[in-house]
C-alpha cells in the first residue's frame, strides 16, 4: 500500500485536529511533537499536550512499511500500550496500530477506514472500497467487509444503549446492540453484512453505493461512505481480494463439463492438462479479445472476467479469461489447479497449471517470487493464449508449454493461486451466473430451424422453431406429437414465403425472440444452467402467436392438449440418458470442488 494512503487520527488528546494525513514525500522521516517558537514547527504537531517533547519521535516509510523511533522523549512512546525496548527502540507500524505520546493517543489507518457521529458518540469501521459476488463467496473476505467497528463516548457523561444499523442499498444490512458507555470509553462491535446474493448475482455493471449507519435509526454525521459495488463478472484485483480469483473458477458449469466429458479423471494431470488444451485448440473457436470495458471505473483494480458461457458468446477472451476455464475444467477433473500470475514489464500475464502430486499445505495466495523452483518441478504449466486462432498467438502444446515455463523462469512472479487451498479456506465457487446456455438439443432444433427458414425463405419465427424441434429429432418434441402423421411437412407447408430480402437478412420475429427470452427466464427460475427442450417447448405454448396457433390447428392438436401432453412427460422420473441427467453427473460436486448451489490487470 502507498505511504499516501495512510493516516493518523486523534484517539485521545487536546489537539484541534482529528486526523493527520501522512505526507508522501520519500526524502526525510516525519517528526512528531510539540510546537516551540525557537524551533521549526513539527510534521505533525501535538500541541498543547505538554507532556509530548518537542522533538518526541520520528515516523518513516520503508520497505512497504511505516517504522517509528523514539528520539530520546521525556515520557516516551507507547507503541500497542508497549514500550520498545531501549536497545530496539524502531518498531514496524501496521494498520490499527496506537501510539501514545503524552497524554495522546494516535491510530495508524488505512484509508478503509472512517469515523462517523452521533451526539457524543463516534462509529469508527473499516468498509472494503469494493464489493462484488465473488467477495461474498470467499469466507474469509466476507468478514473484511465491514471490520474493526469501534464505537467510543467523546463526551463527560455516559451515553445510553442504542441500535446501530448500517445499510448498504439493496444488497445487505446489519443490526448491532451498542451497549451504554463510560465517558471515554470503547466498545469494539461486531456487525456482519447479511448480503443479498441475488442482487449481487443480477449486477451486470459496477458503481457507487453507499453505505448509511444509523443510531436508533438517527442517520449519523460524517464524510459519506462509498462502496463500489462491482458486476458479478468483476474481480476486485486488490492484493487483499487476490484469493477471490478461485470464486471465479467454475468447476461445475455445463461448459465445462462440455470439455472435460471425455478426458480421464484418473489420467495424470500432464495429460489432463494437455488434452483440455487439444480439445479447446482444436475445437474452439476463441480469439484473442481485450478486457470488455468496465464502467464507472472505480479507483480500485478491477479486471471483468469472462465467465465460461460469456467467453463462448463473445467468441473469445484474455489470458485470464482463458486460465480461468483451464483451472475449472482441471477442478473438474479432480486436479489441483494453480494460477500464476507474472509482470511482464509493467503487464501483467496469467498461466496455468496443476501440481503433479497431491499437494497439502500450500497458502491459497502465494506473493511474489516465493519458492520458484517447487513450482517449476512440482508443477506441469502452459500457456492458454496458445489455444486461440489468432496467428500471433496460436501454437501447439509443445510451445504453449515452453512459453508459460518461460514467464515463470525470467519473469517477475506478482502471485500463485493454489485452488484447492483456497477452497479449503472457504473459498467456494461462483454459482452459475448470466444467462443459462442452450443446450445441445435446442441448439440443433436452432440450426433446422435456420436450414428450413432458409429453405422457404421466410424469417425465423415460432412455427419455424417448432419444425426445428421436430426435424431435428428433439425427444421431448417428438413425443407429445408422436400420434401427429407427418408433422414436418405439414408444418413445413404451413410456411408463408418472405420473398426478398434473402432471409439470412430478416431478423427473428418477435414472437421467436420471446420465446428464447422466455425460455431461459424459467431455466434460470429452476436453477438449471441448461436452457433444455422443455423449457422451450413450454415457452412455445405460452407465447401468443397467431402464426403457431393456425400451424396447431392443422396438425390437429390445440395448445391446451399439448399442454397436459407435456406436463405429463414432465412429471415422469428423469431418464438416466437425458440431457439434464447426463450433464448433471458429468457436472456433479468432486472432491475439493467448490459448491455450484443454485494496481495493474491480469492481462495481456
Amino acid at each position: 500500500m502507498a505511504r499516501a494512503d495512510f493516516r493518523l487520527v486523534r484517539l485521545r488528546g487536546a489537539q484541534l485536529n482529528d486526523i493527520w494525513p501522512l505526507p508522501t514525500d520519500p526524502r526525510r522521516p516525519l517528526l512528531l511533537g510539540r510546537r516551540d517558537r525557537r524551533l521549526a514547527a513539527p510534521d505533525i504537531d501535538l500541541s498543547p499536550d505538554r507532556r509530548v517533547s518537542r522533538r518526541h519521535a520520528r515516523l518513516w516509510w520503508t520497505d512497504g512499511e511505516w517504522q517509528i523511533e523514539d528520539l530520546g522523549s521525556t515520557n516516551g512512546t507507547l507503541i500497542d500500550d508497549w514500550l520498545p525496548a531501549a536497545d530496539r527502540p524502531r518498531t514496524s507500524l501496521a494498520p490499527g496500530s496506537t501510539i501514545q505520546l503524552g497524554e495522546t493517543v494516535l491510530l495508524l489507518v488505512s484509508p478503509d477506514w472512517h469515523r462517523l457521529r452521533g451526539d457524543s458518540l463516534a462509529i469508527e469501521l473499516e468498509v472494503s472500497p469494493t464489493l462484488n459476488l465473488a467477495l461474498a463467496y470467499c469466507a474469509p473476505l466476507r468478514e473484511t467487509l465491514v471490520s474493526h467497528l469501534v464505537a467510543r463516548n467523546w463526551s463527560a457523561e455516559c451515553t445510553a444503549a442504542a441500535r446501530l444499523s448500517l445499510s448498504l442499498g439493496p444488497f445487505g444490512e446489519a443490526e448491532t446492540r451498542l451497549p451504554a458507555l463510560e465517558p471515554g470509553q470503547a466498545r469494539a462491535l461486531t456487525a456482519r453484512l447479511h448480503l443479498d446474493m441475488e442482487a449481487l448475482e443480477a449486477r451486470v455493471e459496477g458503481g457507487p453505493c453507499r453505505l448509511r449507519l444509523a443510531l436508533d435509526d438517527r442517520p449519523l454525521d460524517g464524510e459519506p461512505i462509498e462502496c463500489w459495488v462491482l458486476a458479478h463478472n468483476e474481480w476486485s484485483a486488490v492484493e487483499a481480494h487476490w484469493i477471490s480469483l478461485a470464486s471465479f473458477v467454475q468447476p461445475n458449469h455445463p461448459l465445462v463439463a462440455e470439455v472435460t466429458g471425455r478426458i480421464g479423471h484418473d489420467a495424470p494431470v500432464e495429460r489432463q492438462l494437455a488434452a483440455v488444451y487439444r480439445h479447446l485448440h482444436d475445437a474452439w473457436h476463441l480469439t484473442y479479445r481485450l478486457e470488455p470495458p468496465t464502467a464507472n471505473q472505480p479507483d480500485q483494480p478491477v479486471q471483468k472476467i469472462r465467465l465460461p458461457h460469456q467467453l463462448v458468446a463473445a467468441g473469445g477472451g484474455t489470458c485470464i479469461d482463458l486460465v480461468v476455464l483451464f483451472a475449472a475444467c482441471l477442478e473438474q477433473l479432480g486436479a489441483q489447479p494453480l494460477i500464476a500470475v507474472v509482470d511482464t514489464g509493467g503487464v501483467w500475464h496469467a498461466v496455468v497449471g496443476g501440481w503433479r502430486t497431491e499437494h497439502g499445505g500450500s497458502p491459497a495466495v502465494a506473493v511474489g517470487d516465493g519458492d520458484r523452483r517447487a513450482l517449476l518441478d512440482g508443477a506441469t504449466w502452459l500457456d492458454a493464449t496458445g489455444c486461440v486462432r489468432d496467428p500471433a498467438y496460436r501454437c501447439d502444446l509443445e510451445a504453449a508449454q515452453a512459453a508459460a515455463l518461460a514467464h515463470l523462469r525470467q519473469d517477475q512472479i506478482v502471485f500463485v493461486l493454489d485452488i484447492a487451498a483456497a477452497r479449503s479456506e472457504g473459498c467456494a465457487a461462483l454459482p452459475f451466473a448470466g444467462e443459462p446456455v442452450l443446450s445441445q438439443v435446442v441448439r440443433l432444433a436452432q440450426k433446422a430451424a435456420r436450414a428450413q427458414a432458409a429453405g422457404a425463405r421466410t424469417q425465423l419465427g415460432t412455427v419455424v422453431l417448432l419444425l426445428g424441434l421436430l426435424a431435428s429429432g428433439a425427444p421431448l418434441t417428438c413425443r407429445v406429437l408422436a400420434d401427429v402423421e407427418d408433422a414436418v411437412a405439414r408444418l413445413a407447408g404451413r410456411l408463408p414465403a418472405a420473398g426478398h430480402p434473402p432471409p439470412s437478412s430478416l431478423p427473428p420475429s418477435r414472437h421467436y425472440t420471446q420465446v428464447l427470452h422466455l425460455a431461459r427466464a424459467q431455466a434460470k427460475q429452476e436453477g438449471s444452467p441448461l436452457v433444455l427442450e422443455q423449457h422451450v417447448l413450454e415457452a412455445l405454448l405460452e407465447v401468443p402467436s397467431q402464426a403457431l396457433s393456425q400451424a396447431l390447428e392443422v396438425l390437429g392438436v390445440p395448445r391446451q392438449v399439448l399442454r397436459e401432453r407435456l406436463a405429463d412427460a414432465r412429471g415422469a422420473p428423469l431418464a438416466p440418458d437425458s440431457e439434464l441427467a447426463t450433464f448433471l453427473s458429468a457436472a456433479g460436486p468432486r472432491s475439493g470442488s467448490g459448491s455450484s448451489s443454485h494496481g495493474r490487470r491480469a492481462r495481456r
